[in-house]
């Protein structure tokens, strides 16, 4: 478990503690050093971070219907015509891959993007 906006010290999976809004969360993850995120919503939160590519996945029929502009992958075909769970990890890894190579995320084509720190401890 790492603290709020601490860089993992070796390779492997972590945790990071961190408040549940999505705002303050992304922006302890690029204080930490990460260059991406996969940001997963249901409801078609709009939040994206204005610091590195928020890559927004979506598998909701109806989400993806009314936003298609918010969201780099859709995965609602998957869940409507019982596909394998490993088309979507595909699509996934292959979004992955393009921003990393250039492509532009939808939030970064749109101009959106915020940052949010925290605030711990005491304040006046």
């Amino acid at each position: 478990m790492l603290d709020y906006a601490k860089a993992p010290g070796e390779p492997g999976l972590f945790a990071m503690d961190t408040p549940n809004y999505a705002p303050e969360h992304l922006t302890a993850l690029a204080a930490a050093g990460c260059q991406m995120v996969l940001f997963t919503t249901g409801a078609g939160n709009s939040f994206v971070s204005g610091l590195i590519p928020t890559l927004k996945v979506c598998a909701n029929r109806s989400s993806c219907d009314k936003l298609k502009e918010q969201f780099d992958v859709t995965l609602d075909d998957l869940l409507d015509q019982n596909r394998p769970a490993t088309e979507g990890g595909t699509r996934i890894a292959k979004a992955v891959l393009d921003t990393a190579a250039g492509r532009l995320t939808w939030g970064e084509i749109l101009g959106e993007g915020d940052d949010i720190v925290s605030r711990f401890g005491a304040a006046l």
